[in-house]
């Protein structure tokens, strides 16, 4: 588990979850990101995502492609004004059990 909670973080770099590969909580909540991480795509195990509360406007789930662990993903309080049907492709061949957009 991973808390970069309430952390001024504006963008998070590819790579940088190379060495945790097998995390399966992360909490990136409250900081200043302004779209999902692509770096989300290194953690193949990852169950639970919290991303709420920072300046994300498109909800590009796509990102969750082949993360066949996944059964939460919080994006409560973000200003998401772009959603559309291809972003929920990734649900298919998912564990996904909560998808939050309040």
């Amino acid at each position: 588990e991973l808390s970069l909670c309430q952390n001024p973080l504006v963008y998070i770099h590819p790579k940088i979850f190379l060495p945790l590969r097998s995390l399966s909580k992360l909490d990136i909540s409250e900081t200043s990101l302004t779209e999902i991480p692509k770096a989300l795509r290194m953690l193949q195990y990852l169950q639970d995502v919290h991303l709420g509360s920072n300046y994300i406007t498109s909800a590009s789930l796509d990102t969750f492609t082949g993360m066949t662990q996944v059964q939460s993903i919080i994006l409560d309080g973000n200003p998401i004004t772009n959603i559309s049907v291809s972003d929920f492709r990734f649900v298919a061949n998912t564990s996904l059990a909560r998808l939050s957009l309040a």
